[in-house]
């Protein structure tokens, strides 16, 4: 093997294991955001609630309709969570809500993912998100999400 055949296997090599990586987290994240938004289609409040750790954080970001200034609300704990999911579905109907994962990382037991949720709620929104879980049980649980919410 030539010396250059040797430097640019050498570089490429942790690039393939990068790529593999990111493979596994997409696939899970996929399937984690796919599984989240089947019970958000339920209205299953409480078994969405238990995708998250017990003191699990969402934060929602938005900008003020009045003032154009941020908007900030935050949700703590799964029965807030729970409550919280309960409103939303109130007097709704049929809802096919869709997520889109744009980026998924692991670190460890820590799996990061963004990318942009449709709720399907007669509301004509863009909901961006991140969320940040981590495996616990063999779990992949929320420990917070963050929502910026866009009028189209």
């Amino acid at each position: 093997m030539t010396a250059l055949a040797a430097v640019v296997f050498s570089l490429l090599l942790p690039h393939a294991n990068f790529d593999n990586k990111n493979d596994e987290a997409t696939k899970i994240a996929v399937k984690l955001t796919t599984d989240g938004a089947a019970l958000f289609n339920k209205k299953d409040a409480k078994g969405l609630a238990e995708t998250y750790v017990e003191d699990g954080v969402i934060t929602m970001y938005s900008k003020d309709k009045d003032n154009g200034s941020l908007k900030l609300e935050t949700t703590i704990g799964r029965a807030e969570i729970e409550k919280g999911y309960e409103k939303l579905w109130k007097d709704r109907d049929t809802i096919n809500s869709k997520n889109t994962v744009e980026h998924a990382r692991l670190h460890g037991d820590f799996l990061i993912i963004t990318g942009e949720f449709d709720p399907d709620l007669g509301v004509d929104v863009k909901v961006g998100f991140t969320q940040v879980r981590f495996k616990q049980d063999g779990k992949w649980l929320i420990t917070s999400m963050q929502l910026f919410l866009e009028s189209k």
